[in-house]
């Protein structure tokens, strides 16, 4: 019940943000850029968001089938709109809704818990490759095509994302040595936690579970490779249909072209922001990271700035409509999933013992 709470003032809070910044740009003028936008631009915009889901199902049903899972596809997209909510309302947007994704999906389809959570582990991981070469492609070329602005007036800016962007590609690397290597990291932490009083009994099981599910991502990585390959790229297009969200926004609904520099920026910008958000959706951080973005493009104009407040607005719509289907989601398939105080399987479950 604290939870739900929490995550009802969040969202209140984060209304009051938008309609602060709405305010701060201009009604009026936030109006008119919404509706000159029209539904074309909303729709495209939507699309893309669909795509991201879509893309993040199908990565994890490439991944079920190395270890003998049929869990149906309708049971996997209901549990990414879950994560995906999940992640929405969580202080990150790249991690945070898995959990409620692994347990959802755990119980309608009756498999074991490690199994589950290590095939989304896995995606995950993949997940992160993708996103950190997308990532550092785009600050590369966001750096030459602003390096006046990013190492003069703009010189915090430019370092913070260049810092950003090198800590990703270390922990990249370390990633894919600690798979191809079958490292435990997980596991060794629970074990440091094991020896803490009070501690260790209640950790045993946990830690047992989490080392069966480190086995099995690296084994399915090593050993299936073409479905690691496949999941991979899956991913890249995904990142790519976030990348494409303000370019079809702002062509369809404003007439403005943005560059490939230009939509690197935006795209480096709004995900530093993400991964790390204070409010559902990152609303107030991502809305004046974006404004200050549009201001280092030159498009500082009140116009532009009302402009890229309707995109804002249209990412909200769509936030809002994935947070609203996964709530009831899991209200109508999963409710004893976050309401059942017990955590033990099913009876038939090959996981109970």
């Amino acid at each position: 019940m604290r939870r739900v709470v929490s995550i009802g003032v969040l969202l209140v809070v984060s209304a009051v943000l938008i309609a602060v910044i709405v305010l701060a740009v201009g009604l009026e003028r936030t109006a008119a850029a919404v509706a000159e936008a029209g539904v074309s631009a909303f729709a495209a915009v939507g699309a893309m968001a669909a795509a991201f889901l879509l893309i993040q199902t199908i990565s994890w049903a490439i991944l079920n089938r190395p270890i003998g899972h049929r869990i149906p596809f309708r049971t996997l997209l209901e549990a990414s709109t879950v994560g995906l909510a999940g992640n929405l309302v969580t202080p990150s947007t790249l991690l945070g809704g898995e959990p409620l994704k692994v347990l959802y999906a755990r119980r309608v389809a009756r498999l074991p818990v490690h199994e589950v959570a290590g095939t989304v582990l896995l995606s995950k991981y993949l997940e992160a490759v993708s996103f950190v070469l997308f990532f550092s492609v785009s600050a590369v070329i966001a750096t030459v095509r602003y390096r006046d602005a990013l190492f003069g007036s703009y010189l915090a800016v430019g370092v913070t994302l260049m810092v950003v962007a090198g800590v990703l590609l270390v922990f990249c690397a370390v990633l894919c040595v600690s798979l191809w290597r079958r490292w435990r990291p997980l596991t060794r932490v629970l074990g440091l936690l094991g020896r803490l009083p009070f501690v260790g009994r209640r950790i045993q099981a946990f830690r047992r579970r989490t080392r069966q599910m480190e086995d099995q991502v690296s084994r399915v990585f090593c050993e299936e490779g073409a479905a690691a390959w496949q999941v991979f790229g899956a991913q890249l297009v995904g990142h790519a249909a976030i990348f494409l969200k303000p370019a079809l926004f702002f062509t369809l609904g404003a007439g403005i072209t943005l560059d490939l520099g230009q939509l690197c920026l935006l795209f480096m910008v709004g995900q530093a922001l993400l991964a790390f958000q204070i409010t559902p959706s990152g609303a107030g951080v991502l809305d004046t990271g974006l404004l200050g973005a549009f201001a280092l493009m030159g498009l500082s104009e009140p116009t532009h700035l009302a402009q890229c407040v309707a995109f804002l607005l249209c990412l909200r719509l769509w936030d809002g409509l994935v947070i609203g289907a996964g709530v009831l989601l899991a209200a109508r398939h999963g409710l004893r999933v976050f309401t059942n105080r017990s955590d033990s399987p099913p009876a038939d479950s090959p996981d109970s013992d």
